[in-house]
């Protein structure tokens, strides 16, 4: 019997060397091969597609990323390299006078960057309505530049004015708020005639504290029912100050040339300090004579960002 079970153990000793499984019974080999078999390597090819599945995954979001990096720079870049940035009166006649420019030309160009960055991009809301014949003007005073007829000072220059400011057009005068969304005036006001006898173009109306700031006691200053909040250019998440919040935001995002505010009591003041402090260069302001509220000082009100 202790010869049998040498001998046995013997063979599956030698066996080793041909068959390492030998030496386990057969029925466990089986169940070890069929747990690889159906367990493991379901798991494998499991965790394969899932592999495969976080990769496509991975790329989507890697694409996404990247044309969102695109557009990023794209909007940068309309912003940045603005080719009217800083421009000056002087600088757009030049222009007008070398056949440079046309008033078309610099009139679509306000507007192309009123789109980009205060209706949207940024969304400065500095600016309540565009004059719907902006362009159209443009190209009659376009006419009178070939003719070479005589010009205003302003002319072809794009103004904005603060929507409490009448204009007897297609534009309505709100003050900011939905009760006056429809109100179109029947005359033009002082300043609207003037500007227009100058030769500029009216290029829209610009968003204010509603109701110039008397809408309550408890307000937001650039905030108003019809065009939602102004941001300030420079710091968007800062108070614009106000009530001529939108003027002065349009000036300082290059949206026009100049843009008219109303005086009472720091409205235009509290926004150039504003935009002074966060752009740190020099801000200039046309502000009314106490006596006679129907004029404006021939100087201009000159505040330099160090001081503020």
């Amino acid at each position: 019997m202790c010869f049998v079970q040498q001998k046995r153990i013997t063979i599956n000793n030698d066996n080793l060397f041909n068959d390492p499984l030998s030496y386990i019974p057969k029925s466990k080999v089986t169940l070890v091969i069929n747990f690889i078999k159906y367990y493991l390597m379901e798991h494998y090819k499991i965790m394969i597609k899932i592999k495969s599945q976080i990769i496509i995954i991975f790329c989507v979001l890697f694409s996404f990323l990247f044309l969102a990096s695109c557009q990023t720079e794209t909007q940068s870049s309309q912003i940045f390299s603005f080719p009217l940035n800083e421009i000056t009166i002087d600088e757009i006649h030049s222009g007008y006078d070398s056949d440079r420019y046309t008033v078309r030309n610099i009139v679509s160009q306000y507007i192309n960057r009123i789109e980009n960055i205060d209706q949207s991009g940024p969304e400065l809301n500095s600016i309540i309505i565009v004059n719907p014949d902006a362009l159209y003007i443009s190209d009659s005073l376009d006419q009178i530049l070939s003719e070479g007829k005589t010009r205003g000072p302003l002319f072809g220059i794009p103004v904005l004015l603060k929507d409490n400011i009448d204009t007897h057009d297609k534009m309505p005068t709100t003050a900011g708020s939905r009760v006056l969304k429809d109100s179109f005036p029947l005359t033009e006001s002082w300043v609207a005639k003037k500007l227009r006898g100058a030769g500029a173009v009216i290029l829209g109306k610009t968003n204010l504290s509603e109701w110039a700031n008397y809408r309550s006691s408890y307000s937001s200053s650039g905030w108003s029912g019809v065009g939602g909040q102004t941001k300030n250019p420079y710091v968007l998440d800062r108070n614009p100050c106000g009530s001529s919040s939108g003027s002065a935001v349009a000036v300082s995002a290059n949206l026009c040339v100049i843009a008219i505010g109303t005086e009472t009591w720091g409205s235009i003041m509290c926004p150039k300090r504003k935009r002074c402090c966060w752009h740190k260069t020099n801000c200039w302001s046309m502000e009314p004579i106490r006596n006679n509220p129907n004029k404006l000082h021939t100087g201009y009100s000159r505040t330099n960002g160090s001081n503020c």
